[in-house]
């Protein structure tokens, strides 16, 4: 079944949409989850909850914004990182990351920064980001794919210069977008 089936079925019936979307998806959801919370019963407990806001917010899902896994994920995503005991985690995660790139992102030029910013601080979309700053997805996907770039150059240039190999990975698979 294809999401847009699945959107309308669980539009018309809650109970068996989500049954299928469950199906589908519960895997995947699951792996993201697992990433962010290390406790397998509360990743169980998030999973159902994510499930249930899914069910509870399709009607504010818009397929010409993103694919429907996008938006499921970000939702995913939300409430893994709401989960109780994970915002120490995550704070000292964010700020090692920001420690070991301020200096790298701050040699980057500002409107490369902008987006960077918008897409992986806000958490918008490429379209989110166009639309936000104005400017076509086009121009936000090469500028997006030039900071990758500039920031590549600065950690050839200087080798010694430490950026946490996960943001790295993070913003070269953003720039194959």
């Amino acid at each position: 079944m294809d999401s847009i089936e699945l959107v309308e079925l669980l539009k018309q019936n809650k109970e068996k949409g989500l049954s299928c979307l469950y199906d589908q998806y519960a895997p995947t959801l699951n792996g993201i989850v697992t990433r962010i919370i290390a406790s397998e019963a509360q990743a169980e407990e998030v999973l159902q909850q994510i499930f249930l806001r899914i069910a509870y917010s399709i009607d504010s899902y818009d397929r010409e914004n993103c694919s429907l896994f996008t938006w499921m994920s970000r939702i995913a995503r939300q409430e893994a990182l709401l989960c109780p005991g994970q915002y120490t985690t995550i704070r000292q995660i964010n700020g090692s990351i920001e420690n070991q790139s301020s200096s790298l992102s701050s040699s980057i030029t500002p409107a490369y920064r902008e987006v960077l910013d918008r897409m992986y601080v806000l958490g918008y979309t490429p379209s989110e980001t166009a639309l936000h700053l104005d400017i076509p997805v086009a121009t936000v996907k090469s500028r997006l794919r030039m900071a990758v770039n500039q920031m590549t150059q600065m950690i050839q240039n200087d080798p010694g210069h430490f950026l946490n190999k996960t943001l790295f990975i993070i913003l070269s698979l953003a720039a194959a977008l």
